[in-house]
């Protein structure tokens, strides 16, 4: 125990930063059981958040009190959200089998009705789980997340089914329940990824200007997180990156059948693929409508070349490059291609590559 007050925390916190080691505070107790109850707890824990010294790098505090009754809004409280993430938060761990559950079904729901969200990312989900000894819906502790992510997450996926329903990490317990998983930054392990689980949606950060990552997370057929000056920007700032990325936007769209609606496959159907550095070559393959990518992808600030040759002959002979007026690529050659700084093409080929 750190302290019975506040300031006893503070400096408990202080000693340990000192020493090298980050602090989280838990509010302990079991009294907030209506809305009066919660709103003071909210304010005693913005007081705690207020006394977090500025130099400190991040200290964080959270809730163990049992408010499984509460609407939404009264389970998350912090100082000016979210720029005091900064340097605090307040988190709260939701017991998924509570009847907290119905209470963020409804928010999320009323966020598709009134606002028109198509996608939902749930922060945290993904990440851990824990015992619940909540008495209260008669779950055994170590099937609660089990059974409170197949309602939550089943309840989301009915909600958003024309879109996407991504969780924060990415586990056994929740992959069968949503569409993927914000997975921070994969570039490195991207093509084994998408490789090994085509029907996974993961994602890479990319930050403003890093055109390359942005090409990266496009070839690998990642979703780009967009984090803009850490978080504390908007992509309006960077007029000609937020350009690039609406071009990217319009290639996926126009090539959907091809690219979208296809596995990525890495090199399979390809073989002397040597192009220039920094250029990432990728096959796209939709079997079931014998329709085949190849995305190549410029992550250099300078023009490149792209090289390759088909593995084995195709019914078609030549392939459309989207996005370059409709020009045309022999099939029966050798590819190579000049790409433009940071350019993305795409060669769609209508016959099945890489299987």
């Amino acid at each position: 125990m750190a302290g019975e007050k506040a300031e006893e925390a503070i400096a408990a916190g202080r000693r340990l930063n000192d020493r090298g080691i980050k602090a989280t505070f838990d509010l302990l107790g079991e009294d907030v059981l209506d809305e009066d109850a919660a709103r003071r707890s909210a304010e005693a824990n913005k007081d705690l958040l207020r006394r977090i010294p500025p130099e400190v790098e991040l200290w964080g505090v959270k809730t163990r009190r049992q408010g499984t009754q509460l609407p939404v809004d009264f389970l998350f409280h912090t100082t000016d959200y979210p720029d005091a993430l900064d340097y605090a938060s307040y988190r709260v761990e939701i017991d998924p089998a509570s009847a907290a559950t119905g209470e963020l079904v409804r928010t999320a729901q009323r966020l598709q009705t009134d606002y028109g969200f198509r996608n939902l990312l749930l922060k945290g989900v993904g990440q851990q789980a824990f015992l619940s000894y909540n008495r209260a819906h008669g779950v055994a502790p170590q099937d609660v997340y089990a059974t409170g992510f197949t309602r939550l997450l089943g309840e989301l996926r009915r909600t958003y089914a024309d879109g996407l329903l991504l969780t924060e990490g990415f586990n056994d317990l929740v992959n069968p329940l949503a569409d993927g998983g914000y997975t921070w930054d994969q570039s490195r392990d991207a093509p084994v990824l998408a490789y090994s689980l085509p029907w996974g949606v993961f994602s890479n950060d990319v930050e403003a200007l890093d055109y390359a990552a942005a090409n990266l997370a496009f070839a690998y057929g990642m979703a780009i997180n967009l984090v803009v000056d850490g978080g504390h920007g908007t992509v309006t700032d960077y007029p000609r990156f937020a350009q690039h990325l609406r071009s990217l936007a319009a290639l996926r769209n126009a090539a959907a059948s091809y690219y979208a609606e296809a596995e990525f496959r890495d090199h399979d159907g390809l073989r002397d693929v040597r192009g220039d550095d920094g250029v990432v070559t990728a096959v796209y393959a939709n079997v079931d409508g014998a329709k085949s990518a190849l995305v190549l992808a410029n992550l250099n600030d300078r023009a490149a070349v792209a090289r390759c040759t088909l593995e084995a002959p195709l019914r078609a002979v030549s392939a459309r490059i989207i996005g370059r007026n409709e020009a045309t690529v022999d099939l029966t050659k050798p590819i190579e291609l000049s790409l433009a700084p940071h350019e993305v093409i795409l060669v769609a080929i209508d016959s099945a590559l890489g299987r």
